[in-house]
């Protein structure tokens, strides 16, 4: 009887009673791993000296029938005796020396992904990819931000009210603004020509923060307190701003002036040299505001508003000047001028009669007024009148009842008022 290749002992016994020289075909057993819960059946003994374990074959496609070697061929086995099946952790047979046996430890063929190992690997460089474009893709908006000119994202709500401040010294009304919350109703007097006004008379130095105001910054609001120089007054204000997408702005940067009842003399105002209209509004930077009127009779004078830091009501004050005062003179001059013009007892126009009860009526001569004594007073803001008082003497002649004639003088206790509104002035009767 021939012996099974590889063996030298004698022919093993039939396994299941097959004789192994038939011609029938037959499937060869494949040990598995235990199936079921437990403990898989104990180690089998070790095969005889010398004889190599069966080599467990891969199992057979749907369809496939596998036989035994023909005599005289080698049976099925590795290429390698070292080498495992792919799928497997170990070779698999015994156990090494040194290693405890039992059955082989197996994992399920690969099925055509990759291995887990390279499955890790691919993992780990899609994360470093991703990682890198995230940095990038962060690096470049925080360029363009920061270099986008304006105000940057990268400032702080306390560095913000500095930059403000700072392109204002500068006279830069463009960068200014962009730090503002809002567009203002018009910018007619943000400009850089009125701004260059405004420095020149009271220049922006000194700078300094005080509080940076960050304890409602988690929810993008921010009260800066800064104390800041506008010529050689101190300003000490807070300055409230807002994160709008992610920079902070200053929520009221510019001054809004405006009346709330403005009187006849609030109507010829003029901020560098622009006329109010009812209902409008200036807005301005803050420092020096050149106020004026238009009424060439006035001249006008008001506290700058400084870190107003938004609606601000002006409280100008109105005084005639002296192209008024002399207005006013020369009106009252003439009105008492129409006395001299007239032989009346009433002069018409004229601001005072004579009461005599025996002057005879067309007889009277009036000389020249003397004004010396007259008080112009302060204007009125309400109907930009100003009050006269005084007492102007007159000489005066005249023919009396009995043919005679007096002469003396005519005194005028005054208690006038001259509209300014108009040029030139006008007495009020």
């Amino acid at each position: 009887m021939t012996n099974w290749p590889g063996n030298h002992g004698p022919t093993p016994r039939d396994p299941g009673g097959v004789d192994p020289n038939a011609a029938t075909h037959a499937v060869p057993q494949v040990q598995r791993p235990w199936p079921g819960p437990g403990n898989p059946p104990g180690p089998q003994a070790p095969p005889p000296t010398g004889q190599q374990p069966w080599p467990t074959p891969p199992p057979p496609s749907v369809g496939q029938q596998q036989s035994w070697p023909a005599p005289g061929q080698q049976p099925w086995q590795a290429n390698n005796p070292q080498q495992s099946w792919p799928g497997t952790s170990e070779q698999a047979g015994w156990a090494a020396p040194g290693q405890q046996q039992g059955w082989p430890t197996t994992t399920p063929p690969n099925t055509g992904g990759a291995a887990p190992g390279s499955s890790r690997r691919n993992r780990k460089t899609l994360l470093i990819a991703v990682a890198v474009i995230v940095v990038l893709v962060g690096a470049g908006v925080a360029y363009m931000r920061v270099s986008g000119g304006g105000a940057s994202s990268s400032l702080t709500a306390a560095e913000t009210v500095t930059a403000y401040l700072e392109a204002l010294s500068s006279g830069d009304a463009e960068k200014a603004l962009s730090y503002n919350k809002s567009e203002p109703a018009n910018s007619d007097l943000l400009t850089n020509e009125i701004l260059s006004k405004q420095i020149a008379e009271m220049p922006i130095s000194d700078i300094r923060i005080l509080d940076e105001g960050e304890e409602l910054a988690g929810i993008g609001m921010g009260a800066v307190k800064v104390a800041v120089k506008f010529g050689d007054q101190l300003s000490d204000s807070t300055v409230r701003l807002s994160k709008v997408e992610e920079t902070w702005k200053i929520d009221e940067g510019v001054n809004k002036i405006e009346f709330l009842n403005p009187s006849r003399a609030d109507e010829t105002l003029t901020i560098f040299g622009k006329e109010l209209k009812m209902g409008e509004a200036f807005y301005v930077f803050p420092g020096f505001v050149d106020v004026g009127s238009s009424n060439e009779y006035l001249d006008v004078t008001s506290e700058s508003p400084l870190m107003a830091a938004g609606t601000t009501y002006l409280r100008p004050t109105y005084v005639l000047n002296d192209d008024g005062v002399d207005a006013v003179s020369t009106v009252m001059a003439e009105a008492f001028a129409a006395c001299e013009r007239s032989r009346l007892l009433d002069p018409p126009d004229c601001p005072v009669r004579l009461s005599k009860y025996d002057a005879v009526d067309g007889t009277v001569t009036w000389g020249k007024a003397d004004l010396s004594g007259l008080t112009i007073g302060d204007l009125s803001d309400y109907d930009m009148t100003v009050r006269i008082t005084g007492t102007v003497t007159i000489p005066v002649s005249y023919q009396t009842r009995d043919g005679g004639t007096q002469s003396g003088t005519a005194e005028s206790v005054t208690f006038n008022s001259v509209d300014v509104s108009t040029s030139p002035p006008q007495i009020v009767r």
